[in-house]
């Protein structure tokens, strides 16, 4: 399962046929009933998808953010609530969306990254410390010459 941590720092979107997900009351049941009708595995596996990055509020918050969610339903619970209930008797295709997947997460635990994000965060927190890096780094520069 994807974790919800690993969206935060990416723009990456699922790629395919949806590109956002527009939420309205029927949308997610609409999709079960059209995997149970036409065995339609994409649209259920898409719904999965969602359902493994979606577990709380702040999750939804996220992804909308993003512009990977379009929320007409309310609040970001509703649409977290949603995902979780309409998701649990779905049975997707376990290679669909593999490849976004791997993409989180190579993202997501990628240590360069995490290790150049912890450091400008914490030496360059402020426009102040930005401004004073570059300064001694002009100062550096004219005393060398």
């Amino acid at each position: 399962m994807c974790s919800p941590q690993a969206i935060k720092n990416t723009s990456h979107r699922p790629e395919g046929f949806l590109k956002r997900w527009m939420l309205s009351k029927g949308s997610l049941n609409t999709s079960s009933y059209n995997h149970r009708r036409f065995n339609q595995v994409g649209v259920t596996s898409y719904v999965s998808f969602m359902d493994s990055l979606i577990n709380h509020a702040e999750d939804v918050k996220e992804l909308r953010s993003k512009g990977i969610l379009l929320n007409f339903l309310g609040s970001d619970q509703e649409v977290a609530d949603l995902f979780n209930e309409t998701a649990r008797d779905l049975v997707p295709d376990p290679h669909a969306f593999f490849d976004v997947r791997n993409k989180i997460e190579n993202h997501y635990n990628n240590k360069v990254k995490i290790w150049i994000t912890g450091w400008m965060y914490s030496h360059f927190s402020t426009p102040w410390s930005t401004l004073a890096f570059i300064a001694a780094n002009f100062v550096i520069g004219f005393a060398i010459d």
